[in-house]
């Protein structure tokens, strides 16, 4: 018989824990990574913060901050513990994250996420001392792909979708999203009123000091054939074909390789590899895996591409532009567009377009590289800018339930309504929505 699992409480005389940021594990992406700032950013303005995974693994695992304690679920739970299946894992974790709530008694849980919401919308619901459930929207919700078929079925789920979402979404005390665009998007499709808007940030000095460190690689020598960069896990919204092909295109009119970095399962690594056997570039393409430190390949590679069939807002894109790295990236519904400034600091080209997307790698290669413009557009999206807003968001006060209340104030630079400031740069790049 398996017994319930047991959370310590905290002692009577001693205050409830502030905050605890929720996510599945520590795999290496984007999500992970900015949990990991959020919660040492609220550890550091003395917010009592734990991190609250499933399962306590992943590339990043050996990047918890200091003072910030783990709770894995699936150690109070052995059925959980040898389930590595992540719907199913979810699933199971609903009454172990519930027992650890009411036991821990968090003021505020972050669920940093989309793929953990329902979970902390389920448990907290459960929960006898259920916290303040802050809901973190990190990608598009509604993205689709393929032909007419695809585009139907698309539609179907697509509307079952919005439904459970909108449960899921409207069960949050409050809900952030990453980009203008996504905001937007959940309060038009989800009808939840007011969604404040935390753009993802980067850590320019961090970033500035990794860039600089040595990389011995003959594919970066000086002289070597200059190399694209793709950066991110080997999954289907990466859509690291797209980029296969495009590259295809591109190595027909000029000597260069690719490297992609990010880890994946042996299946993605394998369907990659024979696709760019088949279009005959497999000894310009490398599958280098999960690096902890990529800054040092943007600061040398000749362009970054994000071929992305969706996102949020991507974390490598931001990162690419504080390295100075020249970018190009398919024109996703939310994220991209917002972040490039609509094609001004890189060219934007349509979703799953791999002519175009070619076109494009093939135009900015011929530029001059503006590295610092693309500093200091980096500049905008300065981690310290969205800690402290999730911070002043996250401190607030407010113990009781405030679904539909307004939300908690942030600086005005992260208003829905109207972004963040703009600059007077030039004009370095073009949108592409059609090809060249």
């Amino acid at each position: 018989m398996m017994h319930a699992p047991v959370f310590p409480r905290p002692h009577p005389e001693t205050a409830t824990l502030d905050l605890a940021v929720l996510v599945y594990d520590f795999r290496g992406s984007g999500v992970v990574r900015n949990a990991l700032r959020i919660a040492a950013a609220a550890r550091a303005q003395g917010l009592r913060t734990e991190l609250w995974v499933v399962h306590a693994d992943g590339a990043l695992a050996g990047e918890v901050p200091p003072g910030v304690s783990v709770l894995a679920l699936a150690d109070a739970n052995p059925l959980l513990k040898r389930c590595r299946h992540r719907a199913l894992a979810i699933a199971l974790a609903t009454r172990t994250l519930a027992r650890a709530l009411a036991g821990r008694r968090p003021r505020v849980l972050l669920s940093s996420g989309n793929h953990v919401h329902w979970l902390a919308a389920e448990a907290n619901t459960a929960a006898r001392h259920p916290a303040r459930l802050v809901m973190r929207a990190s990608n598009d919700l509604f993205h689709r792909r393929g032909g007419p078929l695809a585009a139907v079925a698309g539609a179907v789920r697509g509307l079952v979708a919005r439904t459970l979402m909108r449960r899921v979404f409207a069960r949050a005390d409050q809900v952030v999203a990453v980009s203008r665009d996504l905001a937007h998007q959940m309060e038009e499709a989800l009808k939840l009123g007011h969604v404040s808007v935390i753009p993802n940030g980067v850590p320019l000095d961090w970033v500035a000091g990794r860039a600089e460190a040595p990389l011995d690689d003959p594919w970066f020598a000086p002289g070597a054939p200059p190399v694209v960069l793709g950066i991110g896990r080997l999954v289907k919204q990466k859509n690291f074909p797209l980029l296969l092909d495009a590259f295809a295109r591109l190595r027909q009119t000029r000597p260069c390789r690719l490297v992609i970095l990010g880890e994946g399962s042996a299946r993605a690594r394998a369907a990659l590899q024979r696709q760019a056997a088949r279009l005959g570039i497999a000894q310009d393409v490398r599958l280098a895996g999960f690096d902890p430190n990529p800054h040092r390949y943007l600061a040398r590679a000749a362009l970054f591409v994000l071929s992305s069939a969706w996102e949020g807002s991507s974390n490598a894109l931001l990162e690419a532009l504080a390295c100075g790295c020249p970018v190009v990236a398919t024109d996703c519904r939310t994220g991209p567009r917002e972040v490039l400034a609509h094609g001004r600091y890189g060219p934007l080209v349509p979703v799953d377009n791999a002519e175009a997307l070619a076109a494009a790698m093939e135009w900015h290669m011929a530029q001059p590289r503006e590295a610092a413009l693309l500093k200091v557009r980096a500049r905008t999206f300065d981690a310290g800018r969205m800690l402290d807003a999730y911070v002043a968001l996250l401190a607030g006060q407010g113990e009781g339930r405030r679904r539909n209340a307004s939300p908690s104030p942030v600086k005005a630079p992260y208003s829905a309504k109207t972004g963040w400031v703009g600059t007077a740069l030039p004009v370095i790049g073009k949108n592409l929505s059609s090809g060249v």
